[in-house]
């Protein structure tokens, strides 16, 4: 007969998921959001007894199987205080899996009610997901979640000294601006 690990290795199709009201075990998003904000903000971490957890009202996405390898590139799941997208892969056989997460925080979240987040609005934060099935390590990726707030003081830095620092909603594309006020500033030196 065939043997459970080439079944694994065997597995091939498509399925979508769709789950209302459910939660995923083990892993806090919210906390685990916040811990990571505490440490870019040089703060206590945050500390609660809420369950190890993450609460959502639906999660959707479609999976394709390919030799026993599950790969998803749309995973959409929301919950009462942020979106969260994400792509990845499964390996049946040995149960390695490594997935990307970008969770948006909602940026109508009122003081309080965002559990800690309110700071975050609208702001996307990435998590990493790797290992194994049986012991997955789940993290803020604080160097890509850095990286992106650099860049953006950096670039609203150099748009103020280069003129550009107006909003679009100032009259005209910021970008724009930019080049003109580098222009203007390289005639200034030659």
């Amino acid at each position: 007969g065939i043997t459970t690990a080439e079944m694994m290795d065997s597995v091939d199709g498509n399925a979508r998921v769709e789950v209302t009201e459910g939660a995923i075990q083990g892993v806090n998003l919210r906390r685990l959001i916040r811990q990571a904000q505490a440490l870019l903000e040089r703060k206590p971490l945050p500390t609660g007894s809420e369950p190890n957890e993450t609460r959502f009202e639906d999660l959707k996405a479609t999976v394709h199987a390919r030799d026993g390898r599950l790969t998803s590139d749309n995973l959409v799941m929301r919950t009462s205080l942020m979106e969260i997208r994400g792509a990845g892969w499964v390996e049946l056989k040995s149960g390695q899996m490594e997935y990307r997460l970008n969770a948006t925080v909602a940026e109508s979240l009122t003081a309080g009610a965002g559990e800690g987040l309110e700071r975050l609005s609208g702001k996307s934060i990435p998590i990493l997901l790797h290992g194994t099935l049986d012991n997955t390590k789940v993290k803020v990726d604080l160097e890509d979640l850095l990286k992106d707030s650099l860049q953006k003081k950096l670039k609203k830095k150099l748009g103020n000294l280069l003129g550009g620092g107006e909003s679009q909603s100032e009259g005209g594309n910021s970008e724009e601006k930019m080049r003109q006020g580098f222009g203007n500033l390289l005639n200034k030196l030659f």
